[in-house]
């Protein structure tokens, strides 16, 4: 039996740092299978270091994300047996080596960057293969998961936080033409950003075919990415948060281009 949920495992805490290698925040990001390719998936607003709404950087130094870095863990169930992983964000022309949406651009808070590593040769494991439930259905109401790091914090190393919340709003009608996805109630803070969100039932769950699935055991199903609060008057106080859909990062693998820039007034 394992220790540690392997879901708990695809998560990882990461540090952003400027190209004089000063520490401009941290955030949450996980891992991705695309067939053989691993990427490390969070938010565009992560890894550019900007506001998606304008295009200006959040730091107040006005400085940018050179590169990032994050732990893997050498051995199962050991949480302190941990090495640093540091990751390029920009090459050698300053040319963003993350991917975002083709079309939408910084519109869809999602981006994913390549990795070049082996995640055999450690114990931690990719988000999307620890599903055991995809047929899970999700409607508004229902309970699920945040597995991040409020204020950049863990009590567990770098095990996350698994932070409950409720689907907010119908999650198949989406909330305006570019956004697949819905809205969460749940109380997070600074630091989740890039956190996945966890379907999880116990015992039985119903079925996208209206079916009732009597499997014992834990079901999980992977829905997709948090992005911080929903932004609008009082909203904030509402303790809304937006979660961008699974789809969104399938699309950027398959169909993505470099990340760029758009200011915005």
């Amino acid at each position: 039996m394992n220790i540690v949920d392997r879901l708990s495992v695809s998560v990882v805490p990461l540090e952003i740092f400027s190209n004089t290698d000063k520490s401009l925040a941290k955030a949450t990001g996980f891992f991705y299978a695309d067939g053989e390719e691993i990427y490390l998936v969070s938010n565009w607003h992560v890894l550019s270091g900007r506001n998606p709404q304008t295009g200006q950087p959040h730091h107040n130094s006005g400085a940018i994300p050179h590169s990032l870095s994050f732990p893997l863990m050498r051995k199962k169930n050991h949480l302190n047996d941990s090495t640093n992983h540091t990751v390029l964000l920009v090459n050698k022309q300053d040319e963003n080596l993350w991917l975002q949406d083709r079309g939408y651009g910084q519109r869809v808070d999602v981006a994913v960057l390549k990795l070049d590593i082996n995640l055999s040769d450690f114990a931690n494991e990719c988000t999307n293969l620890n599903n055991n439930a995809n047929d899970l259905d999700i409607s508004a109401g229902i309970d699920v998961f945040v597995l991040g790091y409020p204020l950049n914090q863990s009590k567990q190393r770098n095990i996350p936080v698994w932070k409950k919340a409720s689907i907010a709003s119908e999650p198949y009608y989406p909330l305006d033409d570019h956004y697949e996805g819905f809205l969460i109630d749940c109380s997070t803070r600074e630091g989740m950003s890039g956190a996945p969100v966890i379907a999880r039932q116990f015992g039985f769950y119903l079925r996208q075919d209206g079916e009732v699935s009597l499997k014992p055991g834990i079901h999980s199903r992977f829905l997709g990415i948090y992005s911080g609060r929903y932004t609008g008057n009082d909203l904030a106080e509402m303790q809304l948060g937006i979660v961008w859909k699974e789809e969104h990062i399938q699309n950027i693998i398959s169909d993505g281009v470099n990340g760029n820039i758009e200011l915005l007034k």
